[in-house]
This record gives C-alpha cells, structure tokens and sequence, in this order.
C-alpha cells in the first residue's frame, strides 16, 4: 500500500439471508477491516477473536451484544463496542431492522470467517473483489 486509501463504506454493504453478510476490505499483518451487513434475527456464534484486540462501531440499526454474563446491552448507531483479545462475546441483530456494524482487529485475525465473505482487499479496492461463500 502506498500513501493513504479511501474506502467507501457504502460500497460493502449488503445483506444476505443465509447469514451476516461480511465484506473485508482492507487486511494487513498488523490491521483488518469488516463490514458486516445483519438482518434481523441474524446472531453470529459465541466466539473470541485471539489475539486480536477489536472494535466495533455500530453504523446503522442496532446490535445486542452478549459477553457470556448478566451485561448484555444494546449498542444503537454510533456507538462503539470494544472486546480484549481471548474475550468471548456473541452479536445479535434482536431488532425488525436490519444492522451495520464496522469492525477493526488489529493485528488481523488469523483463520477463515464463518459467514458469507465478499474479500474487497486481494484486488484493488473496490470493484475487483470476489464474493466467496
């Protein structure tokens, strides 16, 4: 990467009723970037990202979020929801509306994602990605 990259939010932004619809689109050793598009009643699985730090900011609807204690919230759009690495944790779109949310690991997580993939970041950005399921 050379200088400084835009990346237009709206551009990975879709929706799938097989699942949270993922679009990375941007990944480094040190940093990555999602956006993941929910339908309501969407959830992913409890889970923990490694060694990754994350951030998550909520850009439309809202998400529940459920850190395997008595604390589940709500984070509404423009929130930000932050999780340490090994901290388990599970999303949940409870609302009649869909939810994006914008997500940053740093550093990058290793392994695969476990839900509908559109990789923006292995070509140039942003019309050359490939949709991977």
């Amino acid at each position: 990467m050379l200088g400084a990259q835009v990346f237009e939010i709206s551009e990975a932004r879709w929706f799938s009723p097989e699942g949270r619809a993922v679009t990375r689109i941007f990944r480094s050793e040190k940093a990555e970037l999602l956006v993941v598009g929910w339908e309501p009643g969407q959830e992913s699985s409890r889970h923990q990202h490694g060694d990754s730090e994350s951030l998550v900011f909520v850009l439309e609807g809202e998400i529940t979020v459920n850190p395997g204690t008595v604390d589940v919230r709500q984070a509404r759009a423009g929130a930000v929801i932050a999780t340490e690495p090994r901290s388990f944790h599970q999303l949940r779109n409870a609302s009649d509306k869909r939810c994006l949310t914008l997500h940053f690991y740093a550093p990058a997580m290793a392994g695969a994602i476990s839900a509908p993939l559109l990789d923006l970041s292995v070509q140039a950005y942003p019309r050359e990605g490939k949709r991977q399921t």
